[in-house]
């Protein structure tokens, strides 16, 4: 279902080899044949469906846009402060400690704890959904015959954000910013596709050194819930035979 993907039906050769091709001929009473033969274009019948309108957004929610979001939100919330575009904090990807000093003061880094199969009750306490299971199918008049079949499997994820800065109360101030962010706009997340998002919880503090200097580390945790998703196409009918006898 992304921008790459594309389905397609798979046509037997031997339909288009025209070496060997079959022609029928009626002749009439009086000995006069008629053929007639019509050219058929073979499009993709399935190039219609687009799952796409059914998803937030016109696209689908994965982890990788779950943190651009996340950064656009942390991005749009130091705006509308009024910081300027250069001192505000970057969302990026975890890196070596070393190199988080060449972000300034301050920043903020998110890595992925866990992945792993969403319980299948409501109340996140049941066996896991381990296999895709049906959410719904589309279909066309234009292609009664053809039918895409949409199957969702939900993953929980526990994402890490951690907030840096060289000293303990500018990281504390920025870890409580960052979380109160999250928490009064997780529908700015869910509103995207995402399914779950809630913060589980602060980690331990940290300190680490780098030569003379100190990073200060205020590690969140957030639980996310998002769907992988599995597109099949099938058709109605595999076969159909048709009978002719003249009398």
């Amino acid at each position: 279902m992304s921008s790459d993907s594309l389905i397609q039906e798979t046509i037997d050769p031997t339909l288009l080899d025209t070496t060997n091709r079959w022609s029928v001929v009626f002749v009439d009473n009086a000995g006069r044949s008629f053929t007639n033969e019509t050219p058929i274009e073979l499009n993709n019948p399935f190039s219609i469906f687009d799952p796409n309108h059914f998803l937030p957004d016109n696209g689908l929610m994965d982890i990788q846009r779950f943190f651009v979001v996340a950064s656009q939100l942390i991005n749009y919330a130091q705006e509308s402060e009024g910081t300027v575009e250069k001192e505000r904090v970057r969302l990026v990807e975890w890196y070596p400690v070393d190199h988080l000093y060449t972000y300034g003061d301050e920043v903020i880094t998110y890595r992925i704890l866990r992945r792993i199969p969403a319980n299948m009750d409501t109340k996140a306490q049941g066996r896991p959904q381990r296999k895709a299971r049906f959410s719904y199918d589309l279909q066309t008049p234009a292609h009664p015959n053809k039918v895409i079949v949409v199957n969702t499997r939900p993953i929980d994820h526990k994402i890490e954000f951690s907030c840096w800065a060289r000293t303990p109360s500018l990281a504390d101030r920025r870890a409580l910013w960052l979380e109160r962010l999250f928490i009064t706009h997780s529908w700015a997340f869910k509103v995207q596709g995402v399914d779950r998002f809630f913060w589980e919880g602060r980690g331990a503090d940290t300190t680490w050194k780098h030569g003379e200097h100190s990073l200060y580390q205020r590690p969140l945790e957030f639980m996310v819930r998002l769907f992988d998703i599995e597109v099949e196409a099938h058709s109605v009918l595999r076969e159909m035979g048709i009978t002719i006898s003249i009398d």
